[in-house]
């Protein structure tokens, strides 16, 4: 029991262009302490309109949305694409980078950082199929927009944020 503790569930919600070979192009990530339909549906209705057409696994977090959305999920056990499409592989995309992330790079993540990691990859992500320069221009964009972050700024002073970012 010890052990789970530090266990966080980083949830993802993918929206997919309408146009073809695109793919997934935006990325909201939130971290909980457990995947339930409580958390579910708290970051799926504060993002999604009703009647979006959502798709998933077959986990129970899952089941209630049907009441405000077109639900669709699919079964990991039997396939991983419905034959109708339905799929959740752009989320999968996603945690696939984080796990290579995690063992490649980070070899441990605490869960004080874990949104911000979380966040970074969804950039990641989100900017996959862009140049370089279009990566640095998105970016310097982001930066100069939010201006000065009250969590990293004079972290190399000994000011560090003092608690996690976990759901509200």
């Amino acid at each position: 029991m010890e052990r789970r503790k530090n266990r966080r569930i980083v949830m993802v919600m993918r929206e997919v262009s309408l146009d073809r070979g695109v793919g997934g192009k935006r990325t909201i990530v939130s971290i909980a302490m457990a995947e339930n339909s409580i958390n579910a549906e708290t970051l799926i209705r504060r993002y999604v309109s009703n009647g979006t057409s959502i798709m998933s696994d077959e986990s129970s977090a899952y089941t209630r949305l049907s009441q405000w959305y077109d639900h669709e999920s699919v079964e990991h056990a039997k396939e991983f694409v419905r034959e109708d499409g339905v799929n959740e592989n752009q989320a999968e995309s996603y945690f696939s980078r984080l796990r290579r992330y995690e063992y490649g790079i980070g070899h441990r993540i605490t869960p004080k950082y874990l949104m911000d990691l979380a966040n970074e990859i969804a950039w990641r992500e989100d900017t996959r199929k862009l140049s370089e320069k279009e990566r640095f221009d998105d970016i310097f964009r982001k930066i100069f927009k939010n201006g000065l972050s009250r969590w990293w700024r004079g972290y190399h002073q000994g000011h560090h944020r003092h608690t996690e970012i976990l759901m509200a």
